[in-house]
């Protein structure tokens, strides 16, 4: 990952099996901050509720690479310059461990997670995903009149004047 990698893309990063980063990566989760809802909620699978819930409560969206590292959101962090051959390195030392193997494992590792309800978890976060999005929130809606009428700059300065300017919580 490099850059910016917030809401769906901090999701996808959170679903990979690893994920390495750049040091330049920054991750957060700021759907609420827009009035939607978060609608894959692994993030409490991988860093515990209580964490999770500051994060996703407070529409972080400034958690720096190495940060996001200490606390479980990805696995590791690089130079920028290494990203690439950092990941190549790991994928070329697991694809020579036999596939079969790494399959089996992998299952097993996931069924670990399909046991504690995990699917089960997915489901009823998306659920309720859609029922935020199809009902819309005020602060949604007031975020898009302002988008359309004067433009996503100033919806954006809008939201961040609400949360009293802060970008992360």
């Amino acid at each position: 990952m490099r850059g910016y990698c917030l809401a769906g893309a901090c999701e996808l990063a959170l679903i990979c099996d690893i994920t390495i980063a750049a040091d330049d990566a920054i991750f957060g989760e700021p759907e609420l901050k827009f009035g939607a809802g978060i609608v894959v909620m692994i993030l409490p699978w991988l860093i515990g509720p209580k964490r999770a819930k500051e994060i996703i409560l407070t529409s972080a969206d400034r958690i720096p690479a190495v940060e996001a590292a200490r606390i479980g959101l990805i696995n590791r962090v690089v130079p920028g310059d290494q990203l690439e051959s950092a990941a190549i390195a790991l994928a070329r030392h697991i694809a020579v461990i036999d596939p079969n193997l790494v399959q089996k494992t992998k299952q097993a590792i996931n069924q670990c997670f399909e046991t504690m309800g995990l699917v089960k978890a997915l489901h009823t976060a998306l659920d309720i995903d859609l029922a935020i999005e199809g009902a819309g929130s005020d602060d949604k809606r007031k975020f898009m009149e302002i988008a359309r009428k004067e433009g996503l700059r100033k919806a954006i300065e809008w939201r961040e004047a609400k949360f009293g300017g802060s970008r992360d919580g």
